[in-house]
């Protein structure tokens, strides 16, 4: 084996080349190709940090006053804006429901207003989960 000097820079491909010349099989004995070819970076890829208890449980209590604002305290407004409009959108559907059809049978005015209110504790239990999950 003979060593060869080489009068240009070295980089990644010189190297190969050399590396490549006094070998049978042509294959490089190292190699050199640019490490930004083999590892993939993510620009949103967020580390979560671990959140106190004390947050999580204000942010359950403030969910639970109001729909959407432990949301906002975790920093998701759009998350936030969802949970609070879905939560008055129930209850004006229901009111509007509610007062229509008490005109004509009181007994399914009743029923309607149940089915409300348990559409507005599930979608106030489910912001309280979230909020406490994503704190």
């Amino acid at each position: 084996m003979s060593i060869q000097s080489v009068s240009q820079p070295l980089n990644a491909n010189t190297v190969n080349s050399v590396n490549t010349a006094n070998n049978a099989d042509n294959k490089p004995i190292v190699d050199l190709s640019a490490p930004e070819d083999k590892i993939e970076l993510s620009s949103k890829q967020e580390v979560k940090k671990e959140s106190s208890t004390a947050k999580k449980i204000g942010t359950g209590i403030a969910s639970f006053i109001c729909p959407g604002l432990g949301q906002l305290v975790n920093g998701q407004g759009g998350k936030a804006a969802k949970f609070f409009f879905g939560t008055v959108g129930v209850d004006i559907l229901t009111g509007v429901g509610v007062g229509a059809i008490y005109l004509l049978n009181p007994p399914v005015a009743l029923g309607i207003s149940a089915i409300g209110a348990l559409a507005h504790i599930g979608v106030a239990f489910t912001s309280v989960y979230d909020a406490v999950k994503n704190a």
